[in-house]
């Protein structure tokens, strides 16, 4: 089944099987031979012209990009090379953090350290674990802790119908399925659109539409994709959803595909699941799109997983889309009926957002500080925002990022109250207003944990091996640009408490977490959960969408998952009372007695 390359512009290579839509098995004879093409595509990698990559079109799939695990890994990791040695139909792939074996007749691809074999952090710096981090600069990665320290993976293609395909000289997997390996928590990631590759490497929270919006664009200007490609964009979708989405017992359906894969779960549900099927099936791109935004129905965990992928096309041409997307509607009512089922799922979190932002405002008026008496108060709406470009750039000699020229910057927001409180000797308690706070990045909630608690370990589970996970960071405590002896120096004296609501998500909620494994005082209702960081991902065709990320769904220190939410210690009536939220004075007595 392994065979030399002809210099020739078709060239010959074999394959281990053909399958057909119900995944039976036709094996070939050993020395058959399918003939393919190879194209030099042009690659915009961080919105950069890149070394073009070479892509291998096998005659039985000619619309399927292959690419050689070599060529992919030096394109994600270009000061990286892997090394692939064969024994017959088994390929060894070996990197600087593992190795993986990889089987042509039997479809399969297994690895002892999947993570250290995926580890894309070596583009930030040597020997860095494969973890969570957003090179703010003021935090960085210093180790990890897993638990058991191996564990063997396989990931079985062959109940896909995915073809492995190799030469002498490399194994080749289909493009879209090797980048499924590799996308990681930090939005690395790569698409393929059939004319051009897009790669974002750099962590500053840009996803593929962000480098290059004309990429999707290109996508939504097609009426269709060949069959082959249809087929495949299929059979891809599936293997992700049933071994790269993040577990976290959230849907319904869950426990349906872990046992029995998604395409049974849709055919179980009857005429509208398996209406849904024939849409993620379908060449026509309105189609699939609307099967995409009726299978968010299915998957939804809160926020995180969004696999509506038009919530990633570019304003530009959006209206035409939807113009196009609602012709097909009408003819698949029961797939428009989950679809709106879908957004109205994501729709609770904000609304209770929008309420208690206005209650806030009414009782203590704008702004980010408040104190009464003895108790200060910090509102940070959000771990998102923050200056991205001034934090690095002070971290390379620049000036420091000020309060001034970035306002909604929610660190430097948090610095000046924690400031301001420690410095005002009347004031004993500081509490932190995650209440309306959905999420953001873990460099922010590492930083304030640091800065309270002196602690900067983060927690979480991979819900694919089992293993359990302390990540492990440095954090630039004094924020003076230097990692020394000096960030030791920073005590807090203040006792620390965090307000939270229903609508507090993600990374609020694993801070709130955080801050409750550590002794804080906990207040106001069970957070709105969120456990699994995100990663981006492409369908085959190149559309864009979100899942929850099987590598890192957060837990306390002892291992609890923290999806269900944060358990308050005190509790209050948001329905009823929201403004109970907002009494400084009524805070206060409750920190008094929590602390006393």
């Amino acid at each position: 089944m392994i065979c030399s390359v002809l210099a020739a512009m078709v060239l010959t290579a074999c394959v281990d099987s053909n399958r057909d839509n119900n995944g039976s098995v036709e094996i070939n004879d050993p020395g058959s031979r399918i003939g393919y093409t190879e194209r030099a595509v042009p690659v915009n990698r961080d919105g950069k012209p890149a070394d073009a990559v070479t892509l291998r079109f096998y005659s039985d799939q000619p619309n399927v990009a292959y690419i050689s695990a070599r060529a992919f890994h030096h394109m994600m990791l270009p000061q990286q090379q892997l090394a692939v040695s064969r024994n017959g139909d088994s390929y060894e792939l070996r990197s600087r953090g593992g190795q993986a074996t990889v089987n042509i007749s039997s479809d399969t691809f297994s690895s002892d350290d999947f993570e250290a074999f995926t580890n894309m952090q070596s583009l930030t710096g040597q020997d860095i674990p494969n973890v969570e981090c957003d090179e703010s600069g003021f935090v960085r990665p210093k180790g990890v802790e897993i638990t058991p320290k191996t564990v063997h993976v396989t990931l079985d293609f062959h109940k896909y119908g995915i073809d492995l395909r190799g030469d002498e000289q490399d194994v080749y997997l289909p493009f879209t399925l090797v980048n499924d390996l590799y996308s990681d928590l930090n939005l690395r990631t790569a698409g393929f659109n059939g004319e051009r590759i897009v790669i974002c490497v750099n962590t500053n929270r840009s996803p593929i539409q962000v480098v290059d919006s004309t990429f999707i664009i290109a996508n939504y200007q097609r009426e269709s994709v060949p069959a082959d490609l249809a087929k495949y964009r299929y059979q891809d979708l599936c293997f992700t959803i049933d071994n790269i989405l993040g577990r976290t017992n959230r849907s319904p359906y869950e426990a349906q595909w872990i046992a029995n894969g998604i395409d049974h779960t849709l055919e179980a549900q009857g005429d509208e699941g398996r209406t849904v099927k024939q849409l993620l099936q379908s060449a026509n791109t309105a189609e699939f799109v609307l099967g995409m935004q009726a299978l968010q129905y299915y998957v939804q965990d809160g926020g995180h997983t969004w696999v509506n992928t038009t919530r990633y096309c570019p304003k530009s041409i959006l209206p035409a889309v939807n113009q196009r997307i609602e012709k097909v509607r009408s003819s698949y009512p029961l797939a428009a009926r989950l679809a709106d089922e879908g957004v109205k799922m994501g729709q609770e979190k904000l609304t209770i957002q929008k309420e208690m932002n206005a209650v806030r405002e009414k009782v203590l008026g704008k702004g980010r500080y408040f104190k009464k008496g003895n108790t200060a108060l910090c509102v940070l709406y959000t771990f998102m925002e923050l200056d991205w470009e001034g934090w690095p750039k002070y971290y390379n000699g620049g000036p420091k990022p000020t309060l001034e020229k970035t306002p909604n910057d929610e660190l430097l927001v948090f610095l000046d109250a924690w400031q301001r409180a420690q410095a005002d000797p009347e004031v004993e308690h500081f509490i932190i207003d995650c209440s309306t706070n959905m999420g953001g990045s873990t460099d922010i909630t590492t930083a304030i944990t640091s800065v309270l608690y002196d602690d900067s370990r983060t927690y979480s589970k991979n819900t694919m091996t089992g293993q359990h996970r302390v990540c492990l960071y440095d954090v630039d405590r004094n924020f003076d640009g230097k990692y020394d002896e000096k960030d030791k120096e920073v005590k807090n004296r203040l006792n620390v408490g965090v307000l939270c609501s229903a609508c507090t998500w993600s990374c609020g909620n694993l801070f709130t977490a955080q801050m409750k494994d550590l002794g804080a005082l906990v207040i106001g209702e069970t957070s709105g959960g969120g456990a699994c960081s995100v990663q981006y991902m492409s369908t085959a065709d190149g559309l864009e969408y979100r899942i929850s990320s099987f590598r890192d769904h957060s837990t306390y220190n002892g291992g609890q998952s923290v999806d269900p939410g944060i358990e308050p210690h005190k509790q209050l009536d948001r329905k009823n009372h929201p403004e109970s939220f907002y009494d400084l004075e009524a805070l206060g007595k409750l920190m008094d007695e929590y602390y006393k």
